[in-house]
């Protein structure tokens, strides 16, 4: 008896048309869903976390999703007449500008895979008349349409694509082979050179592009790109004609790895990174005083990846060395200019403060007080004249100003580590010495009730903001850190932990309209142990909140508590 079977046609919807269909056969003993999708997946090179089928419904005269539940249906139903089913497996848009690329890219790399024609530029020879301006218009809409907007679906499914065609060692070692050749050419300029800088400079940008969630992050990490961008940021000097482009995408590069652990680790122990940075921030803060919108944005990234380095106190020895406290100070009367610089300045002010005053040498205090002949303290020490900019950044904005930067801007974050270690840290009440006893505080704090220092205030203002984006309420949950924002909303009522989606409520007001898929759970008793040791013990929030057992037992042994 021949073994009955089913026939599909698959069609690939791309954009708003549709690809050549596909015809697929199954026996019915092998037609399960599973292996369905699988084959669908193969076929199309479409990962099958994110593949997604639809099938026109002929009793509801609409397109539904297809699930195991439906897709058996179907089956059973036709299960004896062999069908032929249109099922189209959806959704790309611009879906022909990654394939286009990917084709573009290999050719590139094809061509430059040779040392010799690499070193003397000879490869741009190779490619027939007009095939460098189709490769570099290839590039150009991959970064203008294939990986913009950031946060959508169609941005994600592309990026996707792109890692299932196994591109992205090729997209790697191309950036290399260029930023060898765009380095050995620095000093001519022709036709063809002019091209190679501008297809370096959109690989650049692609770079940034791809960079958009925590996991691209860790993709691009373990395969050593941070260290080809620590190199390229140093090449800026080498070359003139783009030396300021250069640096500005190799920090938005790098600020996106920033936030990742061991890529701000490595980035902390590279003294040389580190010293040519501090110096850099330093120019890039005069681009806040700017006009224009993208020469501001140009210094806030700036300003933003110092502070992801200083969000760890190990980055402070160093930071201190290059006499972190007199460029805060130079830094202030730019930073002041604008909600995103002013928060970021402050963040690092009382990242540094919260964690690391004891770290501050008289030599560090010594060699920032020069400063005061030059007019960047007014005569005021350091830490009255840094902590009043940060009490003055409170009576100026509100963390729904930020919020509305941060969507804006399409900011994704990917940890909310730091920021609550910060709104966990311990008392300190010497960093309030810049007010005086009325000054009003968010959250109905006052400097008689405690003195809260200015670093926890700092934190919670923070942590105000970022959890109106829910997206970032779920990175708390991921990283198992909502009992720890519960907790200071118990001690500071005014803070409210659980923010709508896209909230639009002002300062503190609080708000009815919860995100009721993520309502906060009472803290573990584990936790809420944790939490007395910070507050009473002085254990550090590092140890309290990420830290084992023994960890937290040796702190208290090593502090006599």
């Amino acid at each position: 008896m021949e073994m009955s079977c089913i026939t599909f046609s698959i069609t690939l919807k791309v954009g708003n048309s549709f690809a050549k269909p596909h015809e697929v056969i199954f026996s019915n003993e092998d037609c399960s869903f599973n292996n369905f999708t699988l084959t669908i997946s193969r076929l199309f090179n479409i990962p099958s976390n994110i593949l997604q089928i639809s099938f026109f419904d002929l009793a509801s005269k609409s397109e539904l999703l297809l699930d195991e539940m439906t897709f058996t249906q179907l089956v059973n139903n036709f299960k004896y007449s062999i069908p032929t089913l249109n099922i189209v497996g959806m959704h790309y848009e611009n879906l022909e500008t990654v394939e286009d690329f990917c084709t573009a890219l290999s050719k590139l790399d094809s061509l430059i895979n040779d040392s010799d024609l690499l070193s003397n530029c000879h490869f741009l020879n190779e490619f027939e008349e007009g095939e460098v301006d189709t490769i570099l218009m290839s590039y150009r809409r991959m970064v203008e349409v294939g990986l913009v907007p950031w946060q959508s679906i169609c941005c994600h499914n592309n990026r996707e694509y792109f890692y299932c065609q196994k591109m992205s060692t090729t997209f790697l070692e191309t950036t290399r082979k260029l930023r060898l050749s765009h380095i050995s050419w620095k000093n001519v300029t022709t036709l063809k050179t002019r091209k190679l800088k501008g297809l370096r400079l959109l690989t650049l940008n692609l770079m940034w592009n791809f960079l958009a969630k925590k996991e691209d992050r860790l993709h691009w990490y373990e395969q050593n790109t941070l260290e080809l961008i620590v190199q390229t940021f140093f090449d800026a000097d080498l070359i003139q004609d783009a030396n300021d482009v250069i640096k500005e995408l190799s920090i938005g590069i790098i600020v996106q790895f920033a936030e990742l652990d061991k890529a701000r680790s490595s980035l902390i122990k590279n003294e040389k990174f580190m010293k040519k940075f501090c110096y850099e921030v330093l120019i890039d803060a005069r681009c806040l005083s700017s006009r224009d919108d993208e020469v501001i944005y140009k210094g806030q990234i700036s300003l933003n990846t110092l502070m992801c380095l200083i969000s760890s106190p190990h980055s402070h020895k160093i930071l201190l060395e290059e006499n972190i406290l007199a460029i805060l100070c130079q830094i202030a009367p730019f930073a002041v200019n604008s909600v995103a610089s002013y928060y970021f300045f402050s963040l690092c002010v009382a990242f540094l403060f919260g964690f690391s005053l004891d770290m501050i040498t008289e030599k560090s205090i010594a060699h920032t007080k020069k400063c005061c002949k030059k007019g960047y303290l007014n005569n005021m020490c350091e830490f009255q004249y840094l902590s009043s900019l940060v009490f003055n950044f409170w009576q100026c904005f509100t963390p729904h100003d930020q919020y509305r930067f941060e969507i804006d801007r399409q900011y994704i974050w990917i940890t909310m580590r730091p920021y609550i270690e910060l709104a966990w840290c311990n008392n300190q009440p010497h960093c309030t010495d810049a007010l005086n006893k009325d000054s009003c505080l968010p959250y109905g704090m006052n400097l008689n009730n405690g003195g809260h220092c200015m670093p926890k205030i700092m934190g919670i203002w923070a942590l105000d903001s970022m959890t109106r984006n829910i997206e970032n309420i779920r990175i708390i949950h991921e990283e198992e850190l909502q009992d720890f924002v519960t907790m200071i909303s118990w001690e500071f009522p005014l803070f409210t932990f659980h923010k709508p989606v896209n909230c639009v409520c002002q300062g503190n007001q609080r708000c009815s309209n919860y995100a009721t898929d993520l309502l906060p759970q009472p803290p573990s008793l584990q936790n809420i142990c944790r939490g007395k040791l910070i507050k009473f013990w002085n254990l550090s929030p590092q140890i309290g909140i990420n830290g084992s057992i023994s960890e937290i037992s040796d702190q208290l042994i090593n502090s006599g508590e």
